[in-house]
């Protein structure tokens, strides 16, 4: 199976820290930002400027640059066996209560591109 997804090209720290670690068979990445072609993609607030679904755009795009950091640093995204933790960071209002919803721009794209613990799959699709 193909999915129809374009990684981007990845981006440097915006500080003085290494993108991706790897201790033994495990990758640490660092934090990304929404970002598209350096540049970020919204800015503001859930909750005040900025609405649920565009927070799942954003979110879905820190997870392609995630994934373009993983593919750069392992040259093969099928050598990822499994995601262990994801932390989720959402710049909102404190009335807003859809983080959650958020979170899900991201981690379904990991789902899509990964597959689940439980998928029997050989490995990940093409990207």
């Amino acid at each position: 199976m193909t999915l129809d997804l374009s990684l981007p090209k990845p981006h440097s720290p915006v500080g003085t820290y290494v993108m991706a670690a790897r201790t033994g068979s495990l990758l640490f990445v660092s934090g990304h930002g929404a970002l598209s072609a350096g540049a970020p993609i919204h800015t503001g607030r859930l909750g005040e400027s900025l609405t649920t679904e565009q927070g799942r755009h954003a979110a879905r795009a820190v997870m392609l640059n995630v994934l373009a950091t993983i593919q750069e640093e392992l040259g093969d995204l099928g050598r990822v066996a499994r995601v262990v933790k994801v932390v989720v960071f959402v710049n909102s209002t404190p009335d807003f209560v859809e983080q959650h919803l958020v979170a899900n721009g991201g981690t379904d794209l990991l789902v899509e591109v990964l597959g689940t613990r439980s998928d029997d799959r050989p490995g990940p699709p093409s990207v």
